[in-house]
């Protein structure tokens, strides 16, 4: 059913943005930074996936602010080896899929939680 939505969203929309890692990062960190060899496999990847939030967050905001409609499709993680073949990255990792367009119809924003309820001060 998930996969059924995110596939409408995807052919309806006239631009799809697709992000996924390729591990460069990680493949040459060492050599642009001096990280231990043993850590720099996850501080590597780390800052791979940071960067690729950050992208796909800048996005989102831009397209927004003039009108556009985004939405981040992580469900099609289900099927990410297939996402990646069909990206030509098959040893990348998987990060979003992004329809942008105009919507079909105006939604209602999603509830927000008082900020209380999800921040918690040290």
């Amino acid at each position: 059913m998930l996969l059924r939505l995110a596939s409408r969203s995807i052919v309806s929309a006239p631009v799809v943005v697709a992000i996924a890692n390729t591990g460069e990062l990680m493949s040459r960190g060492t050599e642009l930074f001096k990280v231990a060899k043993n850590t720099a496999h996850d501080f590597f990847r780390i800052m791979e996936i940071q960067s690729s939030a950050a992208a796909v967050q800048n996005l989102l905001i831009a397209a927004t602010s003039i009108g556009l409609a985004t939405v981040w499709l992580g469900v099609l993680v289900l099927i990410k080896k297939d996402v990646l073949c069909f990206l030509g990255e098959p040893e990348g990792e998987f990060m979003a899929v992004i329809p942008v367009g105009y919507a079909a119809k105006v939604s209602p924003r999603p509830h927000k939680q008082p900020l209380q309820e999800v921040v918690k001060y040290l």
